[in-house]
């Protein structure tokens, strides 16, 4: 599985956990939207205002001042705590309070569903996997010709029981043809070609 395909896994994985959340806040009535989403990933100050226009939409049936304003904060209130409820649910979901977190912009709302963000998808896979260049292209023809030439010495010195392989490290204190150091320095062990 390519780091790419893992990040898309575990974002996915928390789809379900995430439906329920914004499921408890459409069921109250409140609309969820991304900015509505992001928002909630944080603070939630955009489902917070929707809920006290809400509420005060629902508190203009009360003719008299006092009632009308006490309906309103009562409502907003059972609002706040549905929107904190759902907030705690999102944010376990993304896991917030962990040293790596699922970013919040992964996620797409639409008609009051959970799905992964294409545009997120798009720039997760450049940055897993970058666009090819010239450089790059080359640097993968050099590494394959030295991985190749490498594979071929130590094939060829496979069955020779005076040399225990053909490229080595220097943690290996088998006979060799050449080692890296610790620092990536190659070193030509022209002595042991008496031994083939």
């Amino acid at each position: 599985m390519t780091e790419f395909d893992r990040i898309v896994k575990k974002h996915a994985n928390e789809i379900p956990c995430i439906q329920k959340a914004i499921d408890t806040l459409i069921e109250v009535g409140l609309t969820v939207t991304d900015e509505d989403f992001l928002s909630l990933a944080y603070e939630g100050a955009r489902l917070r205002e929707q809920a006290v226009s809400l509420a005060t939409k629902e508190a203009e049936k009360f003719k008299i001042s006092f009632r009308r304003e006490q309906e309103k904060e009562n409502i907003s209130a059972e609002f706040f705590r549905v929107i904190e409820t759902a907030k705690h649910q999102l944010r376990k979901a993304l896991k917030s309070d962990f040293s790596n977190p699922l970013s919040p912009t992964a996620y797409h709302i639409q008609d009051g569903k959970v799905y992964l963000s294409t545009k997120w998808e798009e720039e997760m896979r450049l940055q897993c996997d970058p666009e090819e260049t010239e450089a790059r292209k080359k640097a993968k023809v050099l590494m394959n010709k030295a991985i190749a030439a490498i594979e071929a010495l130590n094939a060829f010195v496979a069955d020779n029981p005076y040399l225990g392989k053909g490229v080595t490290s220097s943690l290996d204190d088998r006979r060799c043809l050449i080692w890296i150091d610790g620092d990536g320095n190659i070193h030509r062990e022209d002595n042991n070609l008496k031994f083939i």
